[in-house]
């Protein structure tokens, strides 16, 4: 059942797609604004990520984490480093393995791009209680899986329900 359209839920579904549309333009206009493709944006924030989790970064893991070719990655790694932003190295543990890291120049730029932006988010989360932030965190994260489960070529469409439809 589709709760009505003016209910909370149905709102919150439609602030979480403007917000998803909000951060895909600022995505684009950030990496124009800097001479990047929205994937090599992607791919930085990708490196970011797997360097803070601690684990290394592969090519391999970066065409799969962001969906693309190995032919691709290899031209966006290629690009990267191009830029000054990546620097491929040999794993310490193996040998045959490549690893894509980040240049300490890509991460001042990154805190150039991301900070004030940031900056702004965390002045709202601030604002918010406790227990407000579990909820949009908790929100956000099943939400997240909700997407990624959505892009499985397998899965099954959902059926266009009647708010969706475009009024006659």
């Amino acid at each position: 059942m589709i709760d009505p359209p003016n209910s909370g839920a149905q709102r919150l579904v439609i602030v979480l797609r403007e917000f998803a549309i909000a951060s895909r333009r600022w995505i684009d206009r950030t990496s124009a604004r800097n001479d990047m493709h929205r994937t090599d944006l992607d791919a930085l924030v990708a490196l970011m990520r797997t360097e803070r989790a601690g684990e290394d970064c592969t090519p391999s893991r970066l065409a799969e984490e962001l969906g693309i070719t190995r032919a691709a990655t290899t031209a966006l790694i290629d690009r990267l480093e191009g830029a000054g932003h990546a620097e491929r190295y040999r794993s310490g543990t193996d040998r045959r393995q490549v690893v894509v890291s980040m240049t300490d120049k890509a991460y001042r730029e990154a805190y150039r791009m991301f900070a004030p932006m940031g900056e702004r988010l965390q002045a709202l989360v601030d604002d918010m209680s406790e227990a407000e932030r579990d909820a949009v965190s908790r929100f956000l994260a099943e939400a997240a899986g909700v997407m990624e489960e959505s892009t499985n070529p397998d899965a099954t469409p959902a059926p266009v329900t009647e708010i969706e439809k475009r009024p006659s």
